[in-house]
C-alpha cells in the first residue's frame, strides 16, 4: 500500500509541476498564431515561433498529465481515510 500511496503521490506532484511551469513561463497563454507568421499571446506580446512550439507541446504535455494529477489527487486522501479507518478499528479490539 505505500508503494501505492508513494506512486499516487509521484503523479500528483508531477501534475502540479507542470501547470506551476506553464503559469510561470506562459502568464499571457494561450498563444496563437497570428498574421504574417507572428505569434501573440493575450497581453498581445509577441513571441516567437519556437515559444509557440514549446506553448504546445507544453499544453498538450499539461492535457496530458491532467486526468493522471486528478485521479490521483481524489484517491489519495481515500487511501488515508481508510488506512485511519483500519487503525481505530484495531485499536478497538485490543
Amino acid at each position: 500500500m505505500k508503494i501505492v500511496r508513494f506512486l499516487l503521490m509521484a503523479v500528483l506532484a508531477w501534475f502540479l509541476l507542470i501547470f506551476a511551469y506553464g503559469i510561470a513561463t506562459y502568464p499571457d497563454a494561450p498563444i496563437k498564431p497570428g498574421n504574417n507568421g507572428t505569434y501573440t499571446g493575450k497581453t498581445h506580446r509577441q513571441h516567437t515561433e519556437a515559444e509557440y512550439y514549446a506553448f504546445l507541446r507544453w499544453q498538450t504535455l499539461l492535457m496530458v498529465s491532467g486526468p493522471f494529477g486528478l485521479a490521483a489527487g481524489l484517491i489519495l486522501p481515500r487511501l488515508k481515510a481508510k488506512k485511519t479507518g483500519a487503525e481505530s478499528r484495531n485499536s478497538l479490539r485490543r
